[in-house]
């Protein structure tokens, strides 16, 4: 990271627009025949601005495709995108064992719980495959993992030597939502000793999963330790936005603020708000999360908007005012 400085050139990777957004749905929804009303009525529903970020990178497009011919609507936060998602494979894979008289379709919590732990040992190394040795005391053989998409192969071709065979996740996101459904399960107290020992700009998504999955005690914990870490720790990569911007991610994937936690974020969000040509759409709905918990605490922002940006910041301002928290532009 410290070689950022050296390049004179910054390269950064854009979502779909509008255009290959609706082009993209064509293209599914001709591949498998989802008829035309059904490929409007998707297209209407990502016309929906807190939608349309979310839904900008080809993976997440692809999840709410699939998702939305099962159930007929789509998740509103990346949380509830990949948890759905993963419950739709555990269910699917349910029933395959049950139709089959498997009994293993009673281990798959067990089976899952060995590859969420198995997941997070192998994201602590920096690695992103799973060798055998890992599936040593699973309930389940790697073949089984595979079959229900929990894993993919992946064959290493070695130079006059067999190709080795290892496991691996068909994304790195996925990977993360694995490692944070694993520390979700952990003790309040071994949860908060992993969140000290971290920097949280090292661990963006796993932090931003941890705050759609956690509740009540571990919720506050996990915001009151990591609310002070993103506005004191210092970026080490290029980003388009502020830091402090990986709050507004945070804060927008959660259900709920109880009282506790809205004081936790009025103690540490900046007072000073800024929009920035750069800002996505999540930018802004994180940005009118933050007014909804000032305005409960009757606490006052300070906005600076760079009126160069593309987007339209006409229907944000006009719920920003309605907030009452905004102290000046």
């Amino acid at each position: 990271t410290g070689l950022v400085g050296s390049f004179k050139e910054i390269y950064s990777i854009n979502g779909f627009d509008k255009k290959q957004q609706a082009n993209y749905i064509e293209r599914f929804a001709q591949h498998i025949e989802m008829g035309e009303e059904k490929t409007s009525k998707l297209q209407d529903m990502l016309e929906d601005r807190s939608l349309s970020e979310l839904y900008e990178t080809p993976l997440h497009l692809s999840i709410a495709c699939l998702l939305y011919i099962e159930e007929g609507q789509l998740p509103n936060t990346q949380t509830e995108l990949f948890t759905e998602v993963h419950d739709y494979m555990k269910n699917k894979a349910k029933k395959r064992l049950e139709s089959q008289f498997d009994e293993r379709h009673a281990d798959i919590d067990q089976a899952l719980c060995h590859l969420q732990k198995e997941a997070f040992e192998c994201y602590k190394r920096e690695d992103t495959d799973l060798k055998d040795a890992n599936f040593n005391r699973a309930p389940w053989t790697p073949e089984d993992y595979s079959q229900a998409g929990f894993v993919i192969k992946k064959s290493h071709a070695r130079r006059l030597k067999p190709a080795v065979l290892t496991y691996g996740f068909a994304h790195r996101s996925y990977h993360e939502y694995l490692c944070a459904l694993h520390l979700s399960l952990m003790s309040v107290e071994d949860l908060e000793a992993w969140l000290k020992a971290i920097r949280v700009y090292h661990h963006e998504n796993v932090i931003i999963f941890l705050y759609g999955l956690l509740q009540e005690k571990k919720l506050l914990t996990m915001v009151s330790v990591t609310m002070e870490k993103m506005t004191s720790q210092i970026m080490t990569f290029y980003s388009p936005c502020s830091q402090s911007h990986l709050i507004y991610s945070c804060i927008k994937e959660m259900n709920t603020v109880s009282a506790e936690i809205a004081d936790v974020i009025a103690d540490h969000c900046p007072r000073d708000i800024t929009i920035s040509r750069h800002c996505n759409e999540g930018c802004l709905r994180g940005v009118l999360a933050i007014c909804r918990v000032m305005k409960i605490k009757q606490e006052k922002l300070r906005l600076d908007v760079d009126l160069r940006t593309s987007r339209d910041l006409i229907p944000i301002m006009k719920e920003l005012s309605d907030a009452h928290c905004i102290e000046c532009v």
